[in-house]
């Protein structure tokens, strides 16, 4: 008897020393109805109006009564904001900065609008939406204290259904479907123009890198575009995903899937995964939330418990060409300069694009050899709008957009 007691010693010892996933020892893991971070300090919102806060892990927890809320809708933001619609009439929420201690009331839309709330659009934005008896109202925000409005009476085709648009930071491009057709707009729904030969013919789950490159998977394809959404590409992987039902990606640009009931990540845009499940608790059948800090991933597993672990990264490539493009100043009125690196792979095309894909200038002749390189450009014979530099390697490319006012 004394060898199987040491025998499940061992295995024990085994799988603590094996797991890289930590549990977070919370106090009432079965009322969380909700859980976000600032930084690293993890809180979690309770259904009997607790909220707990600890800085620590878990070891010790701050109690915060939540105050009496009567509210139709709760959503924590990227940046640790609790956000909550307290009216089906009209758009009127209320924010916390400070995990609950006390809320700012915002007001969006017209009175007279009828079921109102917010909602979850991807790992940067929440939604408002509003609807009246001739119009609506649908909104973006990445805080809860402000509403890029999506305008036009005719948006209800994305307003039905919270997630059949995708949208991004700077400049604010939404795509969405029209009967069969792809649209975009660079005007938050102020024109709308049709996409010629994008790659794709639905919307999935999408999300934008601090570089403004898109992930989507689609079909459990995952495809991604480096000019905000006007053409896509199909991302070639070793790994055969299924029933993807998450893609996130964390404050430096990783990316992470859950593929039924495994987790990746890749830090190289998705050339790379690496099998991060371990000894997670995960199902098929219900998607984790996840959150990030600088450090860490936060992760609430299938079994109500809360995880967390060191970011991983993946293997890299020794040519690549990560943060070595920047534009300054963008927006721009009469002349930009282009930033870049040249590492150990010199070939690699570097070229302006205006917002339909049509190349204007290509600057390849610009360089030869490793090195830091400036080029300067007179935008006299630039019309005011949206503009791409395009940085291409072999296997990679960044893109950035340039900004024209004039």
């Amino acid at each position: 008897m004394k060898y199987f007691f040491l025998l499940i010693f061992f295995l024990l010892l085994y799988v603590s020393v094996d797991a890289t996933w930590f549990k977070v020892n919370h106090p009432d893991k079965s009322k969380i109805t909700a859980f976000g971070n600032r930084g690293d300090t993890l809180f979690t919102i309770q259904n009997n109006k607790i909220i707990y806060k600890t800085s620590n892990y878990g070891d010790n927890w701050e109690t915060i009564v939540f105050k009496e809320k009567n509210y139709n809708g709760l959503q924590i933001t990227r940046n640790g904001n609790i956000v909550i619609s307290i009216s089906p009439m009209g758009l009127i929420v209320e924010v916390s900065t400070n995990f609950g201690k006390s809320f700012i009331q915002k007001a969006f839309g017209s009175q007279s609008f009828w079921g109102a709330g917010i909602g979850y659009l991807n790992s940067r934005y929440i939604t408002g939406r509003a609807e009246g008896d001739l119009e609506y109202y649908l909104g973006i925000s990445k805080d809860g204290t402000n509403f890029n409005h999506i305008y036009g009476r005719d948006i209800k085709y994305i307003h039905d259904k919270v997630g059949d648009f995708i949208a991004f930071g700077n400049p604010n491009v939404i795509i969405t479907k029209f009967k069969d057709t792809l649209v975009r707009s660079e005007d938050l729904g102020k024109t709308w123009t049709a996409l010629k030969n994008p790659g794709i013919k639905n919307i999935g789950l999408c999300e934008e890198n601090s570089k403004s490159k898109l992930f989507m998977c689609l079909n459990d394809t995952i495809f991604t575009s480096d000019d905000l959404g006007l053409h896509w590409y199909k991302l070639n992987s070793d790994i055969n995903f299924s029933k993807i039902s998450i893609i996130s990606i964390d404050n430096s640009d990783n990316l992470y899937i859950k593929s039924n009931d495994k987790f990746f990540t890749s830090s190289d845009d998705g050339l790379n995964w690496k099998d991060i499940t371990e000894n997670l608790e995960l199902s098929v059948n219900i998607n984790p939330v996840i959150r990030f800090s600088d450090s860490k991933i936060y992760l609430r597993g299938a079994d109500s418990n809360i995880y967390y672990r060191d970011i991983v990264t993946t293997v890299q490539d020794e040519n690549k060409i990560n943060d070595v493009l920047s534009i300054y100043p963008n927006p721009a009125r009469d002349n930009v300069s282009l930033y870049y690196i040249i590492g150990t792979q010199p070939d690699i095309r570097l070229s302006l694009y205006d917002n339909l894909g049509n190349e204007l200038k290509l600057f390849n002749e610009e360089f030869k050899s490793q090195g830091m390189y400036t080029i300067d450009i007179n935008t006299s014979g630039l019309v005011s709008g949206i503009y791409y530099v395009k940085l291409v390697s072999s296997k990679r490319s960044t893109t950035l957009p340039l900004i024209i006012n004039k």
